[in-house]
């Protein structure tokens, strides 16, 4: 089961690309199998907010999760990014799934889906912009 840490990342999911959102289902169904839920804890952020980051989370075209419910042994990561990938094999090369951190944060998969003509975000990322101000 897919859970969101906080309200507003639901909002965030229901308008992200429709490639991450069928990623995030299967990711979430691949961790059913292992007992496991998918805790959604970061969508949308600005560009540059981490440093180094491509800007992908600012076109809603990546998230951050967590499994719940035990400790992950590296291989069982690598398990899991290898299916992933080579089920979701993107265009320009890149994982679709990374197990990482940022500066020494928690460990989190981290999803991402390559830049379609057909996915307009710049709408929609105003909208979440206008969300957040009013929260």
């Amino acid at each position: 089961m897919i859970h969101f840490r906080e309200k507003y990342l639901e909002i965030e999911f229901d308008l992200s690309h429709p490639k991450l959102r069928k990623l995030t289902r299967d990711l979430d169904r691949w961790l059913d199998l292992k007992g496991l839920d998918l805790y959604v804890t970061s969508i949308f952020r600005e560009a540059g907010k981490i440093k180094g980051e491509s800007g992908v989370h600012a076109t809603l075209r990546a998230l951050d999760g967590i499994p719940d419910g035990k400790d992950w042994k590296p291989e069982e990561m690598a398990e899991l990014a290898e299916f992933m990938n080579k089920n979701y094999p993107r265009r320009d090369g890149k994982p679709s799934v990374l197990w990482h951190s940022h500066r020494g944060g928690g460990l989190h998969f981290h999803l991402q889906v390559e830049w379609t003509s057909d996915f307009n975000e710049n709408k929609l990322v105003e909208e979440i912009r206008n969300l957040k101000k009013e929260k």
